[in-house]
């Protein structure tokens, strides 16, 4: 069992958040949970542009292009 090192961050809990509520996720969206909820801190996500951007690509890959765009980050 890995231990936790360090505080939450807000990236780190809205992943235990999606945990919880989803379970386990398909295949390349699963990846990106697990790097957000990596017991060390330096191997997380530093940014919620970056989750987005690889949640974004990760999705695409699993179910295909989206036929309409959300929102776009700056």
């Amino acid at each position: 069992s890995k231990k936790f090192i360090g505080p939450p961050s807000d990236i780190y809990m809205a992943a235990m958040l999606i945990r919880y509520l989803c379970g386990s996720m398909p295949g390349k969206l699963e990846n990106v949970l697990k790097k957000c909820l990596d017991p060390d801190p330096k191997k997380r996500y530093q940014k919620a542009t970056d989750v987005f951007e690889d949640w974004k690509k990760a999705s695409i890959e699993e179910f295909g292009a989206p036929k309409w765009e959300p929102f776009n980050l700056p």
